[in-house]
Protein backbone atom coordinates (compact mmCIF):
# COMPACT_ATOMS: atom_id res chain seq x y z
CA UNK A 1 0.00 0.00 0.00
CA UNK A 2 0.94 3.85 0.42
CA UNK A 3 3.00 3.53 3.24
CA UNK A 4 6.20 1.07 2.21
CA UNK A 5 9.85 1.76 2.34
CA UNK A 6 9.65 3.04 -1.47
CA UNK A 7 7.47 5.94 -0.41
CA UNK A 8 8.71 7.03 2.74
CA UNK A 9 11.75 6.80 4.42
CA UNK A 10 13.19 4.04 6.57
CA UNK A 11 12.39 5.53 9.73
CA UNK A 12 8.28 5.78 9.06
CA UNK A 13 8.04 3.15 6.24
CA UNK A 14 8.06 -0.19 8.49
CA UNK A 15 4.68 -2.04 8.79
CA UNK A 16 3.09 -1.12 12.41
CA UNK A 17 5.15 1.95 12.67
CA UNK A 18 4.31 3.96 15.77
CA UNK A 19 2.27 7.26 14.90
CA UNK A 20 5.03 9.54 16.31
CA UNK A 21 7.23 7.96 13.27
CA UNK A 22 4.53 9.46 10.77
CA UNK A 23 3.84 12.41 12.46
CA UNK A 24 8.23 13.23 12.30
CA UNK A 25 8.14 11.97 9.03
CA UNK A 26 5.21 14.16 7.71
CA UNK A 27 6.68 17.25 9.47
CA UNK A 28 10.47 16.62 8.24
CA UNK A 29 9.09 16.37 4.75
CA UNK A 30 6.48 19.77 5.11
CA UNK A 31 9.86 21.39 6.02
CA UNK A 32 11.42 20.36 2.83
CA UNK A 33 8.59 21.53 0.65
CA UNK A 34 8.16 25.11 0.08
CA UNK A 35 5.27 24.02 -2.32
CA UNK A 36 3.31 21.62 0.78
CA UNK A 37 3.79 24.64 3.07
CA UNK A 38 1.99 27.26 0.73
CA UNK A 39 -0.44 24.50 0.15
CA UNK A 40 -1.17 24.48 4.25
CA UNK A 41 -0.74 28.32 4.67
CA UNK A 42 -2.41 29.58 1.29
CA UNK A 43 -4.61 26.93 -0.44
CA UNK A 44 -6.18 25.47 2.49
CA UNK A 45 -7.64 28.87 3.89
CA UNK A 46 -8.77 29.50 -0.27
CA UNK A 47 -10.80 26.53 -0.45
CA UNK A 48 -12.58 27.30 3.08
CA UNK A 49 -13.60 30.46 1.85
CA UNK A 50 -14.64 29.15 -1.84
CA UNK A 51 -17.01 26.61 0.01
CA UNK A 52 -18.49 28.63 2.91
CA UNK A 53 -19.53 31.53 0.44
CA UNK A 54 -20.93 29.39 -1.97
CA UNK A 55 -24.69 28.84 -1.57
CA UNK A 56 -25.64 25.33 -1.49
CA UNK A 57 -26.27 23.52 -4.81
CA UNK A 58 -24.08 26.54 -6.60
CA UNK A 59 -21.21 24.16 -8.02
CA UNK A 60 -21.62 22.34 -11.15
CA UNK A 61 -24.38 19.12 -11.06
CA UNK A 62 -24.23 20.00 -7.24
CA UNK A 63 -27.56 19.20 -6.32
CA UNK A 64 -27.61 15.78 -7.96
CA UNK A 65 -24.57 15.29 -6.36
CA UNK A 66 -26.13 15.82 -3.06
CA UNK A 67 -28.96 13.66 -3.21
CA UNK A 68 -25.87 10.86 -4.04
CA UNK A 69 -24.34 11.76 -1.18
CA UNK A 70 -27.86 11.77 0.75
CA UNK A 71 -28.64 8.48 -0.41
CA UNK A 72 -25.17 6.73 0.14
CA UNK A 73 -25.87 7.51 4.02
CA UNK A 74 -28.71 5.07 3.80
CA UNK A 75 -26.97 2.68 1.84
CA UNK A 76 -28.14 3.37 -1.49
CA UNK A 77 -24.62 2.27 -3.28
CA UNK A 78 -26.19 2.89 -7.01
CA UNK A 79 -29.07 4.35 -7.99
CA UNK A 80 -32.23 2.93 -9.63
CA UNK A 81 -34.67 2.77 -12.38
CA UNK A 82 -38.50 4.31 -11.78
CA UNK A 83 -41.25 4.34 -14.45
CA UNK A 84 -43.29 7.88 -14.57
CA UNK A 85 -46.07 9.26 -16.84
CA UNK A 86 -45.29 12.91 -18.11
CA UNK A 87 -47.91 15.32 -17.90
CA UNK A 88 -48.91 14.87 -22.10
CA UNK A 89 -49.25 11.23 -21.00
CA UNK A 90 -45.68 9.76 -22.49
CA UNK A 91 -43.60 7.17 -19.88
CA UNK A 92 -40.37 8.02 -19.16
CA UNK A 93 -37.92 6.48 -17.11
CA UNK A 94 -35.35 7.92 -14.99
CA UNK A 95 -32.44 6.58 -13.08
CA UNK A 96 -32.67 8.47 -9.46
CA UNK A 97 -32.30 8.24 -6.12
CA UNK A 98 -34.66 7.62 -2.97
CA UNK A 99 -34.03 10.99 -0.42
CA UNK A 100 -35.62 13.57 1.68
CA UNK A 101 -36.94 15.61 -0.24
CA UNK A 102 -34.91 18.92 1.59
CA UNK A 103 -32.32 17.47 -0.56
CA UNK A 104 -33.59 19.09 -3.21
CA UNK A 105 -35.43 22.55 -1.47
CA UNK A 106 -31.88 23.36 0.07
CA UNK A 107 -30.44 24.12 -3.24
CA UNK A 108 -30.13 28.43 -3.70
CA UNK A 109 -28.75 30.31 -6.29
CA UNK A 110 -26.92 33.49 -6.25
CA UNK A 111 -29.01 35.71 -4.09
CA UNK A 112 -30.51 39.05 -4.54
CA UNK A 113 -31.75 41.51 -2.19
CA UNK A 114 -35.13 40.52 -3.06
CA UNK A 115 -34.06 36.77 -2.61
CA UNK A 116 -33.43 37.24 0.90
CA UNK A 117 -36.87 36.35 2.60
CA UNK A 118 -36.50 32.81 0.52
CA UNK A 119 -33.00 32.43 1.28
CA UNK A 120 -33.88 32.69 4.87
CA UNK A 121 -36.95 30.24 4.50
CA UNK A 122 -34.23 27.78 2.87
CA UNK A 123 -31.92 28.54 5.71
CA UNK A 124 -34.81 27.07 8.26
CA UNK A 125 -36.10 24.02 6.52
CA UNK A 126 -36.49 21.15 8.34
CA UNK A 127 -35.96 17.12 7.39
CA UNK A 128 -39.28 15.96 6.09
CA UNK A 129 -38.54 12.54 7.02
CA UNK A 130 -40.52 11.59 4.42
CA UNK A 131 -38.20 10.72 1.14
CA UNK A 132 -39.30 10.49 -2.41
CA UNK A 133 -37.74 9.58 -5.67
CA UNK A 134 -35.13 12.20 -7.05
CA UNK A 135 -34.30 11.23 -10.71
CA UNK A 136 -30.28 12.08 -11.29
CA UNK A 137 -29.69 11.10 -14.38
CA UNK A 138 -26.74 10.23 -15.76
CA UNK A 139 -25.03 10.58 -12.77
CA UNK A 140 -26.54 7.75 -10.84
CA UNK A 141 -24.31 4.98 -12.51
CA UNK A 142 -21.06 6.64 -10.60
CA UNK A 143 -19.46 4.26 -8.33
CA UNK A 144 -19.98 5.83 -5.06
CA UNK A 145 -16.31 5.96 -3.67
CA UNK A 146 -16.21 9.38 -3.64
CA UNK A 147 -19.44 10.41 -2.24
CA UNK A 148 -18.33 9.06 1.00
CA UNK A 149 -16.97 12.10 2.45
CA UNK A 150 -20.61 13.64 1.99
CA UNK A 151 -21.99 11.50 2.65
CA UNK A 152 -20.77 11.37 6.19
CA UNK A 153 -20.61 14.82 6.87
CA UNK A 154 -24.67 15.15 6.00
CA UNK A 155 -25.72 12.12 7.47
CA UNK A 156 -24.22 12.84 11.03
CA UNK A 157 -25.58 16.09 10.30
CA UNK A 158 -28.69 14.82 10.27
CA UNK A 159 -28.19 12.45 13.24
CA UNK A 160 -26.91 15.93 15.44
CA UNK A 161 -30.34 17.52 14.47
CA UNK A 162 -28.82 19.99 12.03
CA UNK A 163 -30.87 21.36 9.15
CA UNK A 164 -30.69 20.17 5.73
CA UNK A 165 -28.95 23.71 5.21
CA UNK A 166 -26.18 23.33 7.07
CA UNK A 167 -25.63 19.65 6.50
CA UNK A 168 -24.97 20.45 2.93
CA UNK A 169 -21.99 22.72 4.61
CA UNK A 170 -21.20 19.60 6.48
CA UNK A 171 -20.54 17.56 3.77
CA UNK A 172 -18.76 19.81 2.04
CA UNK A 173 -16.08 20.27 4.65
CA UNK A 174 -15.64 16.68 5.18
CA UNK A 175 -15.47 16.46 1.54
CA UNK A 176 -12.76 19.29 1.19
CA UNK A 177 -11.05 17.74 4.35
CA UNK A 178 -10.23 14.53 2.76
CA UNK A 179 -9.60 16.63 -0.75
CA UNK A 180 -6.65 18.42 1.49
CA UNK A 181 -5.60 16.05 2.95
CA UNK A 182 -4.77 13.58 -0.30
CA UNK A 183 -3.17 16.87 -1.56
CA UNK A 184 -1.45 17.68 0.43
CA UNK A 185 0.02 13.69 0.49
CA UNK A 186 0.57 14.26 -3.59
CA UNK A 187 2.81 16.97 -2.55
CA UNK A 188 5.10 15.77 -0.18
CA UNK A 189 5.66 12.33 -2.02
CA UNK A 190 5.87 13.56 -5.84
CA UNK A 191 9.42 13.60 -6.69
CA UNK A 192 8.17 14.38 -10.39
CA UNK A 193 5.49 16.62 -11.66
CA UNK A 194 5.15 18.67 -8.19
CA UNK A 195 4.58 22.03 -9.70
CA UNK A 196 1.73 20.45 -12.04
CA UNK A 197 0.29 18.74 -8.78
CA UNK A 198 0.21 22.07 -7.12
CA UNK A 199 -1.67 24.30 -9.91
CA UNK A 200 -4.02 21.16 -10.57
CA UNK A 201 -5.31 21.20 -6.76
CA UNK A 202 -5.15 24.73 -6.66
CA UNK A 203 -7.07 26.72 -9.28
CA UNK A 204 -10.42 27.96 -8.20
CA UNK A 205 -11.93 25.54 -10.02
CA UNK A 206 -10.26 22.62 -8.27
CA UNK A 207 -10.65 23.83 -5.06
CA UNK A 208 -14.43 24.65 -5.60
CA UNK A 209 -15.12 21.31 -6.17
CA UNK A 210 -13.08 19.78 -3.09
CA UNK A 211 -14.99 22.38 -1.17
CA UNK A 212 -18.49 20.91 -2.41
CA UNK A 213 -20.30 17.49 -2.78
CA UNK A 214 -19.74 17.24 -6.74
CA UNK A 215 -16.41 13.96 -6.56
CA UNK A 216 -15.12 15.63 -9.10
CA UNK A 217 -12.64 17.85 -6.57
CA UNK A 218 -11.87 14.20 -4.91
CA UNK A 219 -11.36 12.60 -8.53
CA UNK A 220 -8.40 15.49 -9.49
CA UNK A 221 -6.82 14.61 -5.13
CA UNK A 222 -6.59 11.02 -5.96
CA UNK A 223 -5.32 11.52 -9.62
CA UNK A 224 -2.81 13.66 -8.49
CA UNK A 225 -1.75 11.02 -5.64
CA UNK A 226 -1.61 8.48 -7.98
CA UNK A 227 0.80 10.26 -9.96
CA UNK A 228 3.12 11.24 -7.00
CA UNK A 229 3.05 7.39 -6.20
CA UNK A 230 3.92 6.53 -9.61
CA UNK A 231 6.91 9.12 -9.78
CA UNK A 232 8.04 6.79 -6.73
CA UNK A 233 7.94 3.70 -7.51
CA UNK A 234 4.69 2.43 -5.61
CA UNK A 235 3.12 0.78 -8.21
CA UNK A 236 0.49 -0.99 -6.19
CA UNK A 237 -0.23 2.26 -4.16
CA UNK A 238 -0.65 3.86 -7.85
CA UNK A 239 -3.01 1.50 -9.50
CA UNK A 240 -4.92 1.58 -6.22
CA UNK A 241 -5.55 5.16 -7.07
CA UNK A 242 -6.29 4.98 -10.56
CA UNK A 243 -8.42 1.94 -10.21
CA UNK A 244 -10.98 3.87 -7.86
CA UNK A 245 -10.16 7.02 -10.68
CA UNK A 246 -11.91 4.85 -13.58
CA UNK A 247 -14.61 3.40 -11.30
CA UNK A 248 -16.00 6.85 -11.08
CA UNK A 249 -15.35 8.19 -14.57
CA UNK A 250 -14.20 5.57 -17.02
CA UNK A 251 -13.20 7.62 -19.57
CA UNK A 252 -10.16 8.47 -17.31
CA UNK A 253 -9.13 4.90 -17.49
CA UNK A 254 -6.03 5.47 -19.63
CA UNK A 255 -4.34 7.72 -16.77
CA UNK A 256 -3.47 4.17 -15.54
CA UNK A 257 -0.63 4.29 -18.53
CA UNK A 258 2.13 5.17 -16.30
CA UNK A 259 2.31 1.63 -14.73
CA UNK A 260 3.92 0.24 -18.26
CA UNK A 261 6.71 3.34 -17.65
CA UNK A 262 9.82 3.20 -18.00
CA UNK A 263 9.26 1.83 -21.19
CA UNK A 264 12.58 -0.51 -22.64
CA UNK A 265 14.56 0.44 -25.04
CA UNK A 266 12.59 -0.75 -28.69
CA UNK A 267 15.82 -3.23 -29.25
CA UNK A 268 14.89 -4.62 -26.08
CA UNK A 269 11.63 -5.30 -26.29
CA UNK A 270 11.62 -8.99 -27.06
CA UNK A 271 14.18 -10.06 -24.00
CA UNK A 272 12.04 -7.41 -21.92
CA UNK A 273 8.41 -9.23 -22.96
CA UNK A 274 7.80 -10.80 -19.11
CA UNK A 275 8.51 -7.29 -17.42
CA UNK A 276 5.83 -5.61 -20.01
CA UNK A 277 3.60 -8.84 -19.39
CA UNK A 278 3.51 -8.31 -15.72
CA UNK A 279 2.80 -4.24 -16.21
CA UNK A 280 0.74 -4.76 -18.39
CA UNK A 281 -1.76 -7.05 -16.32
CA UNK A 282 -1.60 -4.47 -13.70
CA UNK A 283 -2.87 -1.63 -16.23
CA UNK A 284 -5.70 -4.25 -16.82
CA UNK A 285 -6.47 -4.83 -13.55
CA UNK A 286 -6.74 -1.29 -12.46
CA UNK A 287 -8.85 -1.01 -15.18
CA UNK A 288 -11.25 -3.81 -14.98
CA UNK A 289 -13.28 -2.83 -12.47
CA UNK A 290 -14.31 0.24 -13.88
CA UNK A 291 -15.44 -1.33 -17.12
CA UNK A 292 -17.17 -4.47 -15.27
CA UNK A 293 -19.18 -1.53 -13.00
CA UNK A 294 -19.91 0.59 -15.87
CA UNK A 295 -20.85 -2.60 -18.24
CA UNK A 296 -23.16 -3.71 -14.73
CA UNK A 297 -24.39 0.14 -14.42
CA UNK A 298 -25.72 0.74 -18.00
CA UNK A 299 -27.68 -2.59 -17.81
CA UNK A 300 -29.05 -2.47 -14.17
CA UNK A 301 -29.71 1.29 -13.73
CA UNK A 302 -28.57 3.62 -16.44
CA UNK A 303 -31.98 5.82 -17.99
CA UNK A 304 -31.13 8.70 -20.76
CA UNK A 305 -31.85 12.58 -19.75
CA UNK A 306 -35.13 13.59 -20.48
CA UNK A 307 -35.49 16.96 -22.95
CA UNK A 308 -38.61 18.37 -24.29
CA UNK A 309 -39.73 16.88 -28.03
CA UNK A 310 -36.95 17.85 -30.83
CA UNK A 311 -36.07 16.75 -33.97
CA UNK A 312 -32.43 15.54 -34.15
CA UNK A 313 -29.57 17.52 -35.58
CA UNK A 314 -28.14 17.06 -38.94
CA UNK A 315 -25.75 14.01 -38.51
CA UNK A 316 -28.21 11.61 -37.70
CA UNK A 317 -28.26 9.24 -40.44
CA UNK A 318 -31.96 8.26 -40.16
CA UNK A 319 -35.82 10.31 -40.60
CA UNK A 320 -34.97 13.66 -39.89
CA UNK A 321 -38.83 14.00 -39.06
CA UNK A 322 -38.10 11.74 -36.29
CA UNK A 323 -39.06 12.87 -32.64
CA UNK A 324 -37.11 12.59 -29.66
CA UNK A 325 -38.03 13.35 -26.14
CA UNK A 326 -34.35 12.29 -24.37
CA UNK A 327 -30.34 11.49 -25.26
CA UNK A 328 -29.61 8.52 -26.90
CA UNK A 329 -26.61 6.64 -26.84
CA UNK A 330 -27.13 4.02 -28.74
CA UNK A 331 -29.05 6.88 -31.77
CA UNK A 332 -25.79 9.02 -31.33
CA UNK A 333 -23.68 5.72 -31.98
CA UNK A 334 -25.29 5.83 -35.20
CA UNK A 335 -24.64 8.96 -36.24
CA UNK A 336 -20.87 8.84 -34.79
CA UNK A 337 -20.68 5.50 -37.24
CA UNK A 338 -22.28 7.88 -39.98
CA UNK A 339 -20.02 11.15 -39.80
CA UNK A 340 -16.49 10.08 -38.28
CA UNK A 341 -14.98 12.82 -39.39
CA UNK A 342 -17.30 15.54 -38.54
CA UNK A 343 -17.24 14.21 -34.98
CA UNK A 344 -13.72 14.22 -34.50
CA UNK A 345 -14.11 18.29 -36.00
CA UNK A 346 -16.09 18.72 -33.35
CA UNK A 347 -13.08 17.43 -30.26
CA UNK A 348 -10.57 19.70 -32.41
CA UNK A 349 -12.50 22.78 -32.75
CA UNK A 350 -12.77 22.80 -29.09
CA UNK A 351 -8.82 23.51 -29.04
CA UNK A 352 -8.58 25.16 -32.31
CA UNK A 353 -11.04 27.67 -32.33
CA UNK A 354 -10.34 30.99 -30.40
CA UNK A 355 -13.84 31.41 -28.49
CA UNK A 356 -13.69 27.58 -27.20
CA UNK A 357 -10.02 27.85 -26.40
CA UNK A 358 -11.10 31.04 -24.10
CA UNK A 359 -14.20 28.58 -22.78
CA UNK A 360 -11.68 26.06 -21.88
CA UNK A 361 -9.06 28.01 -20.40
CA UNK A 362 -11.90 29.72 -18.29
CA UNK A 363 -13.73 27.09 -16.96
CA UNK A 364 -9.91 25.22 -16.22
CA UNK A 365 -9.36 28.27 -14.16
CA UNK A 366 -12.31 28.41 -12.92
CA UNK A 367 -15.78 29.88 -14.06
CA UNK A 368 -17.84 29.62 -10.64
CA UNK A 369 -21.54 29.09 -9.46
CA UNK A 370 -22.79 26.78 -12.56
CA UNK A 371 -20.45 28.14 -15.21
CA UNK A 372 -22.03 31.96 -14.45
CA UNK A 373 -19.62 34.03 -12.17
CA UNK A 374 -16.46 34.62 -14.14
CA UNK A 375 -13.29 35.79 -12.07
CA UNK A 376 -11.75 38.62 -12.01
CA UNK A 377 -9.51 38.98 -15.14
CA UNK A 378 -6.40 39.31 -13.14
CA UNK A 379 -7.07 35.70 -11.44
CA UNK A 380 -6.79 34.42 -14.93
CA UNK A 381 -3.70 36.35 -15.90
CA UNK A 382 -2.12 35.25 -12.46
CA UNK A 383 -3.06 31.71 -13.27
CA UNK A 384 -1.73 31.48 -16.60
CA UNK A 385 1.90 32.56 -15.40
CA UNK A 386 1.50 30.22 -12.45
CA UNK A 387 0.49 27.16 -15.48
CA UNK A 388 3.88 28.32 -17.34
CA UNK A 389 5.92 28.79 -13.95
CA UNK A 390 4.79 24.97 -13.21
CA UNK A 391 6.14 24.17 -16.80
CA UNK A 392 9.35 25.45 -16.55
CA UNK A 393 10.01 24.22 -12.80
CA UNK A 394 8.75 20.95 -13.34
CA UNK A 395 11.29 20.90 -16.88
CA UNK A 396 14.23 22.13 -14.33
CA UNK A 397 13.62 20.23 -11.45
CA UNK A 398 16.24 17.59 -10.03
CA UNK A 399 14.25 14.78 -7.94
CA UNK A 400 13.55 11.82 -9.80
CA UNK A 401 14.10 9.60 -13.30
CA UNK A 402 13.43 11.88 -16.52
CA UNK A 403 10.96 10.34 -18.87
CA UNK A 404 12.67 8.67 -22.06
CA UNK A 405 11.18 9.86 -25.45
CA UNK A 406 9.01 6.77 -25.68
CA UNK A 407 7.66 7.28 -22.21
CA UNK A 408 6.62 11.20 -22.95
CA UNK A 409 4.72 9.87 -26.33
CA UNK A 410 2.86 7.03 -24.53
CA UNK A 411 1.61 9.65 -21.79
CA UNK A 412 0.75 12.53 -24.31
CA UNK A 413 -1.12 9.75 -26.30
CA UNK A 414 -3.07 8.56 -23.82
CA UNK A 415 -3.63 12.28 -22.30
CA UNK A 416 -5.32 12.50 -25.95
CA UNK A 417 -6.91 9.74 -26.14
CA UNK A 418 -8.75 10.66 -22.91
CA UNK A 419 -9.54 13.80 -23.90
CA UNK A 420 -11.74 12.17 -26.80
CA UNK A 421 -13.42 9.63 -24.55
CA UNK A 422 -14.40 12.35 -22.66
CA UNK A 423 -15.72 14.55 -25.69
CA UNK A 424 -17.31 11.21 -26.54
CA UNK A 425 -18.94 10.84 -23.33
CA UNK A 426 -20.46 13.99 -23.13
CA UNK A 427 -22.19 13.56 -26.89
CA UNK A 428 -23.23 10.14 -25.94
CA UNK A 429 -24.68 11.25 -22.50
CA UNK A 430 -25.69 15.07 -22.52
CA UNK A 431 -25.73 16.03 -26.38
CA UNK A 432 -28.96 15.94 -28.55
CA UNK A 433 -29.48 12.98 -31.04
CA UNK A 434 -27.37 13.93 -34.36
CA UNK A 435 -26.36 17.33 -33.43
CA UNK A 436 -23.33 18.89 -35.05
CA UNK A 437 -21.77 20.37 -31.67
CA UNK A 438 -20.44 18.53 -28.79
CA UNK A 439 -22.74 20.04 -25.43
CA UNK A 440 -21.50 19.73 -21.74
CA UNK A 441 -17.58 19.54 -21.99
CA UNK A 442 -15.71 21.97 -19.85
CA UNK A 443 -12.30 22.64 -18.61
CA UNK A 444 -12.88 21.39 -15.37
CA UNK A 445 -12.39 17.76 -16.86
CA UNK A 446 -8.84 18.61 -18.09
CA UNK A 447 -7.59 19.17 -14.37
CA UNK A 448 -7.03 15.51 -13.56
CA UNK A 449 -5.01 15.19 -16.87
CA UNK A 450 -2.52 17.98 -15.61
CA UNK A 451 -0.57 15.90 -12.97
CA UNK A 452 0.25 13.46 -15.92
CA UNK A 453 1.04 16.22 -18.39
CA UNK A 454 3.62 17.05 -15.47
CA UNK A 455 5.28 13.23 -15.49
CA UNK A 456 5.51 13.94 -19.27
CA UNK A 457 7.58 16.61 -18.95
CA UNK A 458 11.26 16.02 -20.64
CA UNK A 459 13.65 17.24 -18.34
CA UNK A 460 17.02 20.20 -19.17
CA UNK A 461 19.97 19.76 -18.14
CA UNK A 462 20.91 23.48 -17.70
CA UNK A 463 23.47 26.16 -15.49
CA UNK A 464 21.56 27.47 -12.83
CA UNK A 465 18.32 24.92 -12.99
CA UNK A 466 17.98 24.70 -9.34
CA UNK A 467 17.89 28.84 -9.28
CA UNK A 468 15.26 28.86 -12.11
CA UNK A 469 13.46 26.12 -10.61
CA UNK A 470 12.81 28.11 -7.45
CA UNK A 471 11.69 31.28 -9.33
CA UNK A 472 9.32 29.46 -11.45
CA UNK A 473 7.79 27.86 -8.38
CA UNK A 474 7.05 31.45 -7.27
CA UNK A 475 4.77 31.76 -9.49
CA UNK A 476 2.14 29.55 -8.54
CA UNK A 477 2.20 30.23 -4.83
CA UNK A 478 1.59 33.93 -6.12
CA UNK A 479 -1.34 33.04 -7.94
CA UNK A 480 -2.96 31.56 -5.14
CA UNK A 481 -1.57 34.51 -2.85
CA UNK A 482 -3.41 36.91 -5.54
CA UNK A 483 -6.98 34.53 -5.44
CA UNK A 484 -7.09 34.62 -2.29
CA UNK A 485 -7.25 38.77 -1.86
CA UNK A 486 -9.43 39.50 -4.61
CA UNK A 487 -11.61 35.88 -4.59
CA UNK A 488 -13.52 35.91 -1.67
CA UNK A 489 -15.51 39.83 -1.88
CA UNK A 490 -15.86 38.89 -5.56
CA UNK A 491 -17.79 36.09 -5.15
CA UNK A 492 -19.52 37.68 -1.97
CA UNK A 493 -20.55 40.07 -3.93
CA UNK A 494 -21.83 37.56 -6.97
CA UNK A 495 -23.43 35.16 -4.70
CA UNK A 496 -25.24 37.50 -2.93
CA UNK A 497 -25.40 41.33 -4.23
CA UNK A 498 -26.39 40.73 -7.14
CA UNK A 499 -23.55 42.11 -8.69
Amino acid sequence: MIWNARVTDRAAGQPGAPPAAWLDWLAREISRSALARAFIVLVFPLGLVIGFITPPGQVDDEPTHMCRAAALWHGALIGKREISVTPDGRTVVNAGVTVDPSMVDANFGPVTKRDLPTFAAKMNLRWTHKPIFIPVNPIAIYFPVFYVPAALGIGIAHLAGIRPFEAVYAGRLVSYLCYFGLGLLALLLARRAQTMIFVALSVPMALALGASCNPDGLLIATTALGVALFSRGAWKSAAFCMAMVSLVKPPYALLALPLLLPLPPLRSWLSARHVLLRRFGLVVLTVLPGVLWFAYAMVAVSAPTAWPAYHPGPLWPGNPATIFYTTNPGDQLQAIHAHPREFLDMIWAYFSLRPYQLYLIRTMIGVLGWLMIILPPAIYHLWLLAAAGAVIADITEAGGAPPSWPDSVLLLAGILVTICLIWLSQYLNWTLVGLAQIQGPSGRYLLPLVPVLGLALPRLRIPGARSIQRAARCLPVLAVLGTLILLPRWLAIKFYLGG
